[in-house]
């Protein structure tokens, strides 16, 4: 096939995937969640948003129902984007709960093309194919989509790929459309979970930081002003409110209900002294077999790395696989307690309050390059600066 078809073909694919893989919730007339808390606190925020909506208020903050009737200013502190989301899907459904589970498949489809088209700028479309299938089926993935992952959360996943692959785009080529359009998807992903975007800042900085020296080239250190002022821009009816009205907001109150960032650590392992009916002690021991999991795969690829490194005309193949290693071993190493100081010292990083939360940077740089090893060591194969694989 062509290219184009190829990608065609690809697309229509994962469409597929992605709908196969998500088909028990969308056929379910329930919202999936761990916790019954989660289930009917985003169940009833998405309600009281869409009914604000079809009220004409086209950015609802205030959610009447919350807290017994009192109401609440739910959505001066959480990004909105992923309940417009749900509104859209509403008009065609005139279900909520279908539109939540609409919107997970449309996440998951939407973030393993991503990953696609960002494995494509860098391999044959075959092993981007086969990334991008593996991202679907990913075991934690699936974790995420149906038990662990808040709504928000999962739906940010959209945004990794695009922003990593608009920012190479721009280191590369140096056209300011890509950085243009780097800066579009972080305003998206700030706009769609704060938390998210938080943490998925330190991996893009340190990404133009790498490549710009990678590169040789300090002047492309530019994109990240640039990329911040347009994020902000996008987002500025969501991020202004929040920094001008945050003393009207406790957040001590929010992080004093027992999400200490130290009590979730996978070692040292605080299970007892957390109430049983928490979703910690139920999920720890799952937490704990991805977590091993993920240390085989970051050994695996150390050793492919390594192999790969020696083959010519790839040096920015080898520099983006050594900074995503880097990513996954430094997001791992914030699950145990011995990074405490860095949670403690970096601020607004205790925020996070889940250290299980950088699983989901971990799984976005280890699906980078995991899944298609046959077909990477396919390349290791073939004789060296063979440029039909690119």
């Amino acid at each position: 096939m062509t290219n184009r078809k190829y990608t065609l073909f690809s697309i229509s694919f994962l469409f597929f995937l992605s709908a196969l893989m998500m088909l028990k919730q969308l056929k379910s007339a329930d919202y999936f969640s761990c916790i019954i808390e989660d289930s009917y606190t985003y169940t009833s925020w998405a309600w009281q948003f869409i009914q604000a909506l079809k009220e004409g208020i086209i950015y609802p903050r205030w959610l009447p129902l919350n807290f017994w009737g009192y109401g609440s200013p739910t959505f001066i502190l959480y990004s909105p984007l992923a309940f417009y989301l749900i509104g859209l899907f509403n008009v065609f459904t005139g279900s909520v709960i279908t539109a939540m589970n609409l919107s997970k498949f449309v996440t998951l489809f939407l973030s393993c093309t991503g990953m696609f088209f960002l494995v494509k700028e860098f391999y044959s479309q075959k092993i981007a194919l086969l990334t991008s299938a593996f991202y679907v089926i990913f075991p934690y993935n699936i974790f995420q989509f149906y038990f662990v992952g808040t709504f928000a959360s999962t739906v940010s996943f959209m945004w990794f790929s695009p922003i990593v692959l608009f920012t190479y785009r721009y280191i590369k080529h140096g056209s300011y459309i890509n950085i243009a359009y780097a800066g579009l998807c972080y305003g998206g992903l700030i706009l769609t979970h704060l938390i998210n975007a938080y943490m998925f800042t330190f991996v893009f900085i340190a990404f133009i930081i790498y490549m710009s020296v990678n590169q040789k080239r300090p002047d492309k250190l530019l994109a990240i002003p640039i990329t911040f002022t347009i994020g902000f821009l996008i987002s500025a009816a969501y991020t202004l409110p929040l920094m001008l009205e945050k003393e009207f907001v406790s957040t001590k109150a929010f992080l004093s209900r027992g999400f200490y960032f130290a009590n979730f650590f996978i070692l040292p392992n605080r299970v007892s002294t957390l109430p049983p009916d928490r979703f910690w002690p139920v999920y720890y021991d799952f937490f704990i077999f991805f977590v091993l999991l993920f240390f085989i795969f970051i050994f695996l690829f150390l050793i492919l790395i390594l192999k790969m490194n020696s083959l010519r005309n790839m040096e920015d193949v080898n520099a983006v696989n050594k900074f995503f290693a880097g990513i996954a071993i430094c997001s791992m190493v914030l699950l145990f307690g011995i990074s405490t100081f860095i949670w403690k010292t970096i601020p607004l990083f205790s925020y996070i309050q889940f250290p299980f939360r950088w699983l989901n940077i971990t799984t976005f740089a280890l699906v980078f390059y995991l899944p298609p090893c046959s077909g990477r060591w396919e390349l290791l194969g073939i004789q060296k600066g063979n440029a039909d694989f690119f």
